[in-house]
């Protein structure tokens, strides 16, 4: 018997794809979580992640606010109570983590320091919410 059409045509797209070359890293970058990202940067900016995935927990309602699925601002970053829009989720983790830097280099390192300049208005509330998150171990 000789095979169908669409047998020959479907093992010939096989063999194609078999001989595609491999692209690595690809499925390692699409697992990644938010939360991993960041924890990655902050990894590789010498940035406490505990406080930062907490704060970005926060600052999003858990990765669900509007500033976040819409405009890549995982931390909360705003100027004039404005949220900044970042053209990619990679460019929203990098300010953040930027800007934790830079407290960190001004002295700024535990929530309660953290917190008198991240959220002065709120500042009792906001300390409360992010411990709180830290203790619950998402890092």
């Amino acid at each position: 018997d000789a095979p169908k059409p669409e047998a020959v045509q479907a093992f010939a797209v096989i063999e194609e794809v078999k001989e595609e070359p491999v692209k690595e890293n690809t499925v390692k970058e699409k697992e990644l979580t938010v939360q991993d990202q960041i924890v990655l940067a902050c990894e590789e900016a010498g940035v406490n992640p505990e406080i930062a995935v907490a704060i970005a927990r926060v600052e999003t309602g858990h990765f669900a606010s509007k500033a976040f699925t819409k405009l890549n601002n995982v931390g909360g970053l705003s100027v004039n109570e404005e949220p900044i829009a970042y053209e990619s989720l990679e460019d929203g983790i990098a300010a953040f983590v930027e800007c934790l830097t830079w407290y960190q280099e001004e002295g700024l390192c535990t929530v309660e320091e953290i917190g008198k300049r991240w959220c002065p208005d709120n500042y009792e509330a906001w300390v409360s919410l992010v411990k709180k998150i830290m203790e619950e171990g998402y890092v």
